[in-house]
């Protein structure tokens, strides 16, 4: 699973899109594997990383790769825009609505948050 943790969009000749992401990896239970119409299992962080894609009309190329973040620091992220990270650890396939909604309503907040001006 992909997790979008931050979301920045440029428009310059085209428009440069500055991502940053958590990855998860589902481990499917014993008791029920693929082969039963399920594959329900826990959630592990793998960790998270940063990159810079450009979309030059169309053409999709990706021109900065950024750090390397640790599951502490996918944690904290997902901290900042109200997505608590052992909620979504728990969740299991069968809760994916429920999954998707914690991340587009958190995505949707920190768009709110990013479109404010800065008077400081």
């Amino acid at each position: 699973d992909v997790v979008i943790l931050d979301a920045y969009r440029q428009v310059v000749a085209g428009m440069n899109y500055k991502l940053t992401l958590g990855l998860f990896r589902t481990i499917p239970d014993d008791d029920n594997s693929s082969s039963n119409g399920g594959s329900n299992g826990n959630k592990t962080c793998l960790g998270g990383f940063q990159v810079t894609i450009y979309d030059q009309f169309g053409k999709w190329s990706v021109t900065s790769w950024g750090k390397t973040l640790t599951c502490e620091e996918v944690s904290d992220a997902m901290t900042e825009i109200d997505m608590d990270m052992n909620t979504y650890l728990n969740l299991n396939e069968n809760d994916e609505e429920e999954s998707d909604a914690i991340g587009v309503d958190a995505r949707e907040d920190k768009e709110e948050v990013a479109d404010e001006p800065d008077n400081s």
